[in-house]
């Protein structure tokens, strides 16, 4: 009797697992509860935000696909053909192809003349950024989904 009571007292909720004997009960029991359920419910925001990150990355994956096939088509194109090129999503604009090369954007709305492989090459590596990206916010999301598993476990023994 006097081994099992000080077994409770040197427990603690965290060192315990399924095959633990003795009771737990009482404020800190409780509070251990609180907080776990407290874990939980932010690991499930923190997964859902991370989720909807993990949309826009895989669109912007898409859209960066997109682009390449689209400088691969403009590639093709001959000096003085006419083509349509977007203005929004619904607008296009009529134009002539006058040079092999495009304008980029820089940042800080500076454009530079690059040639289409350049250009090419640019995207592809923004893409290799963006799918890196992914892959680490979908390791973080299975790291957070492990963590939320032991949690329930715990909560549902």
């Amino acid at each position: 009797m006097v081994k099992q009571k000080k077994q409770e007292d040197e427990c603690s909720c965290e060192e315990c697992d399924e095959t633990c004997e003795h009771e737990h009960s009482g404020p800190e029991h409780a509070n251990h509860k609180q907080n776990e359920m407290l874990e939980l419910n932010l690991l499930d925001m923190q997964i859902r935000q991370l989720e909807q990150q993990a949309v826009m990355i895989e669109q912007q994956i898409i859209d960066q696909q997109n682009l390449i096939k689209d400088l691969e088509e403009l590639k093709k194109a001959k000096k003085g053909q006419s083509l349509l090129f977007p203005f929004s999503r619904e607008i296009f604009v009529e134009g002539k192809i006058e040079s092999p090369d495009v304008l980029v954007n820089v940042g800080s709305k500076t454009l530079v003349k690059k040639s289409i492989d350049e250009t090419k090459k640019l995207v592809e590596k923004q893409k290799g950024r963006l799918l890196k990206t992914n892959e680490e916010l979908h390791r973080e999301i299975q790291r957070i989904m492990t963590r939320i598993m032991e949690l329930e476990k715990k909560l549902n023994a």
